[in-house]
């Protein structure tokens, strides 16, 4: 069912022991006819309050993941609430690369070998663990 609320997502990487929040996103979700489609993602622009935990409650409940992931939410009455994890790029990729300049690519690659924060900005970089 449609749930009222702030649309939101998260863009992260995990390295199969632990996870980096790059970032958390506001979504700007519109109406065309019956159907909802994706028109911005504004990367950092979501508090990420509550947000590191949650990433890492998802990273423990699926067993197996890794690499760069997208978590869709709703954020209901200050509640957070999971639609969906996408095992994959997401389109917070684009923004995430027009709001940095970077290729987040680089990030996951620096992440994975070991390099936690590497070259992440710093207004975007949550690490959780």
């Amino acid at each position: 069912p449609y749930l009222q609320g702030l649309a939101a997502s998260l863009s992260v990487v995990c390295d199969g022991s632990g996870v980096l929040l790059l970032s958390t996103n506001v979504q700007d979700i519109r109406r065309n006819g019956d159907s909802l489609y994706l028109h911005e993602c504004r990367p950092g622009a979501l508090p990420c309050d509550g947000m590191q935990s949650l990433a890492e409650s998802i990273f423990y409940a699926i067993p197996g993941l890794r690499g760069y992931f997208g978590v869709d939410l709703v954020v209901h009455d200050g509640v957070p609430v999971v639609i969906e994890v996408n095992p994959r790029v997401t389109s917070s990729y684009l923004g995430l690369y027009r709001a940095t300049g970077a290729n987040p690519a680089v990030w996951v690659i620096e992440h994975l070998s070991g390099d936690a924060a590497g070259s992440i900005p710093k207004n975007m970089r949550r690490t959780i663990a």
